[in-house]
Parts: C-alpha cells; sequence; structure tokens
C-alpha cells in the first residue's frame, strides 16, 4: 500500500500554484497603482493610461490589473428635497362597520374553538357569542341598500 503523505503528483502543480498565488498576495499591497512588486508612479497621467486604471464613475476593483466590471459602476445620484406625500390612513371604515365585521368573525371563530376543544364552556358563553353574532350580522343587514334597480347590473366603482 502506498504512503498516504505522499504527494500526489496532478495535486503539486496546483500546491505549487497556490502558493504563488499567496506570495504575490502578500507581496502587493492595496495603496499600489500598478501589477504586483511595481510602485505607483505618481503621475496621474501615466496612471490614467495604465491598463489597470478606472475610468471616471467606475470603482477600482479589487484584484491589481483587472478590468473593472458591471459591479464596479458607480451611480452618481442627484440630490433631490424629495419628500414623500402623507400616507392615507390605514383603514378609512366606519368605526361601527368594522366593530360589526369584527363581532361576527370573532363570535363565529370564538365558538367553532369552543365547540371543538372546550366540552364544558358555561351555557352563558356561548349566549354572549350568539347575541354578538346576531348583533353584529344584523348591522351589517340593516346596512344593505334597500331598493333594487332593474338597470342596475351590480358593479360599483
Amino acid at each position: 500500500m502506498s504512503d498516504p503523505r505522499a504527494v500526489d503528483p496532478p495535486h503539486s502543480d496546483d500546491e505549487a500554484a497556490w502558493q504563488d498565488l499567496v506570495r504575490r498576495f502578500h507581496e502587493s499591497s492595496p495603496g499600489e497603482g500598478g501589477p504586483a512588486g511595481t510602485p505607483p508612479s505618481g503621475d496621474p497621467a501615466a496612471e490614467a493610461d495604465s491598463p489597470g486604471a478606472a475610468s471616471p464613475g467606475v470603482r477600482p476593483s479589487a484584484g491589481t490589473g483587472a478590468r473593472p466590471g458591471p459591479r464596479d459602476h458607480v451611480v452618481d445620484e442627484p440630490e433631490d428635497d424629495f419628500e414623500p406625500p402623507e400616507p392615507p390612513p390605514l383603514s378609512s371604515a366606519e368605526p361601527a362597520l368594522a366593530l360589526a365585521w369584527t363581532g361576527v368573525v370573532v363570535s363565529l371563530g370564538l365558538a367553532l374553538v369552543i365547540t371543538v376543544f372546550v366540552r364544558s364552556a358555561p351555557s352563558l358563553l356561548g349566549w354572549t357569542l350568539a347575541g354578538v353574532f346576531l348583533v353584529s350580522a344584523g348591522y351589517l343587514a340593516s346596512r344593505l341598500p334597500r331598493e333594487r334597480h332593474d338597470d342596475d347590473d351590480g358593479a360599483q366603482v
């Protein structure tokens, strides 16, 4: 059986390439203008002509000598004094109408939960839920239109 610590020949090239990348990374510093090992010239015209130089509105890329890509583009946003309009109120419904709908839904929901899970509920609770439902449904029914127009299809905008 072969020694597991022996380096596999195809992986030795990978290891050498990795070590070269690490060495070049540590040799370059973030403030350098040119490729690794090349000090910046200090001349703005020379730096603008270099292949790694960024064009106006483009952020310099993190890698040295890399071309700028679409994610390097910086948009200059105009400074507006825009203030959004006041939002409308959350509920424009009448409070009595909202309370009636709440009474119908909650009384039916509680009656269902009590019927399924609580077998020995007091009868007063059942009568109270029935009364809340009837009063709420009666109020909603009283809000319905009283007459019907024959030429109206019922759609309202």
